[in-house]
């Protein structure tokens, strides 16, 4: 069984370094590459099925065969929900979150540190190959338009590995993961990429206010982001920097401004939705998960998906008020907000698009069958 544990932990780092390399630009939709981390997953899966005796808890699966069930039902309605955008992306979380319960029943935290070091590299990497061909050099502060198309998904992918270092590495290195934070909150910054950085703040102030126990190193976090509030405030040079520059990305200041021009999307689904109550229109581009799938799949497919979006939210939560917190918890519960406030300002997360989102499902997976097995 040691030997099984070693070379699953293996194939989960492969799977996890490719889908993480496929974010350079220069790999992005190679076909290759996604075949390669796809059957490396399959794999995982009918080994994990095989080590289990064929044996899968479907419990937490209901939401999503709901899902598809509402999809089969609205295909006899001409609604074609099988080539909507959201359609993949949750098929796709549920497998991977799968795999995740049925590692989870037998892995150790040992297998958490592993696969987290392999994302953490791996994005370092990425991360590094699009500074060196994207920023370096460019004037990235003083341009009006995004220099990297593909800011959100990759900010995202980011700021998870800044996450990972700050939960599971800090205490054991803190000048490293210094220097590592600073290298994420730098591309991050550099990408400007609005919604990552509201969630980054909102990660930031729950860590400091309940992840944190020490009150002296509390107070220290506090005191920090104090005195960076207040030179944003009093500070013109700063000020200028941080909110023209960077939030603002050096435009004038109104409302389509600030939501990228998804006021009209907003403006839409208001309009529109009571036309398409029940079973949605089939397939709509908003960039809001809630409103696009409320929209594509009216409340019978919609509702089911925002909910499924919520639960490892739910869950980490839930875990936390039983007194389970520790290490999976936190983690899930993390990265769960950061994507649900993404999930605000795009119409796949916290699904997709691509392999954006599969860690924080796998992550999820591996708490409810390390939970479920004790």
């Amino acid at each position: 069984m040691i030997y099984k544990s070693k070379f699953i932990d293996n194939l989960m780092i492969l799977a996890i370094v490719i889908c993480n390399l496929s974010q350079i630009p220069a790999m992005f939709g190679n076909s290759i590459i996604r075949m390669g981390y796809t059957t490396i997953w399959i794999l995982l899966f009918g080994l994990l099925i095989v080590e289990n005796e064929f044996k899968v808890n479907i419990r937490h699966l209901y939401i999503p065969i709901l899902f598809d069930f509402v999809c089969l039902i609205g295909l006899a309605f001409g609604k074609n929900y099988m080539s909507s955008a959201l359609f993949r992306p949750v098929n796709m979380s549920a497998f991977i979150m799968t795999v995740g319960i049925l590692v989870g029943t037998f892995s150790e935290e040992r297998t958490l540190r592993k696969i987290s070091i392999a994302y953490t590299i791996s994005s370092i990497i990425v991360g590094g190959v699009i500074y060196f061909t994207v920023f370096r050099g460019a004037n990235w502060s003083g341009s009006n338009v995004y220099l990297y198309t593909s800011k959100n998904s990759a900010a995202q992918f980011l700021l998870v590995g800044m996450i990972l270092v700050i939960i599971l590495f800090y205490k054991n290195n803190k000048i490293l993961s210094v220097l590592l934070i600073g290298f994420y909150v730098s591309l991050i910054l550099m990408m400007k990429s609005r919604t990552t950085i509201v969630a980054m703040v909102v990660f930031l102030l729950y860590f400091v206010f309940f992840v944190v126990e020490s009150k002296l190193e509390r107070n220290i976090y506090l005191i920090i982001i104090l005195i960076f509030v207040l030179l944003v405030i009093f500070h013109p040079d700063i000020q200028h920097f941080i909110i023209t520059e960077i939030f603002l990305n050096n435009r004038t200041i109104d409302i389509s401004t600030l939501s990228s021009g998804r006021d009209n999307h907003w403006r839409i689904f208001n309009q529109e939705f009571n036309n398409f109550l029940l079973l949605g229109t089939g397939g709509t581009y908003l960039e809001s998960m809630p409103l696009a799938a409320l929209m594509s799949y009216g409340i019978l497919g919609g509702v089911p998906i925002v909910f499924f979006s919520m639960k490892p939210l739910i869950y980490s939560f839930k875990c936390r008020k039983d007194q389970q917190k520790n290490i999976y918890t936190i983690l899930v519960f993390s990265i769960s907000i950061i994507m649900l406030v993404n999930s605000l300002f795009e119409e796949q997360a916290p699904f997709g698009p691509g392999v954006k989102c599969y860690f924080l499902w796998l992550v999820f997976g591996m708490l409810i069958g390390k939970r479920e097995s004790n």
